[in-house]
């Protein structure tokens, strides 16, 4: 029911009706305001690149330029705020080089998640559809390429999402 397969009414037909994940607070922050309604920085386009360093490229100024250029980028590049959506990259649509003569290959068999980490899978997933890195695929639509979802453990034993792009029959 969570994933919005099964309607709350389940075995009953029908469809369910659950909504889509709801805006963040973050994203209804008013473009003029310098801060989001999280109290994070309001993200913004990455400012143009500087003619000329602000300090002279030596050993004793590597500080003062670090610094510099954490603040320089930090409402964009630097910015991490999990609240609000990414904003679109600029510059020419990325091209995957395949084989041309490659078959589409969708997996619809679902990953198995470890029960203590499902949890954070699902808040992780929630998270990057509120930022725009993910979207959820409406109920009914046709998929022709879909690798399935791995996750593993990092370092620290929480959990990492990853692709495997393996093609499968």
């Amino acid at each position: 029911m969570e994933l919005g397969i099964v309607s709350p009414n389940f075995p009953d037909a029908g469809q369910s009706q659950r909504p889509l994940a709801e805006v963040s607070a973050c994203s209804a922050a008013s473009e003029s305001s310098m801060n989001a309604a999280c109290e994070c920085l309001l993200r913004q386009s990455p400012p143009l690149p500087p003619k000329e360093l602000p300090y002279p490229a030596i050993e004793e100024n590597r500080k003062k330029m670090e610094q510099w250029l954490l603040s320089y980028y930090k409402a964009r590049t630097f910015n991490a705020c999990h609240h609000q959506p990414l904003l679109p990259m600029e510059g020419p649509p990325l091209r995957l080089m395949i084989d041309p003569d490659a078959k589409p290959v969708a997996c619809h068999t679902p990953v198995d998640v470890p029960i203590h980490w499902r949890g954070d899978v699902k808040a992780g997933l929630d998270q990057y559809c509120k930022m725009g890195v993910n979207e959820k695929v409406p109920i009914g639509t046709p998929v022709t390429w879909c690798h399935r979802m791995v996750v593993c453990a990092k370092k620290n034993g929480k959990p990492r999402r990853t692709v495997d792009l393996r093609l499968r029959h």
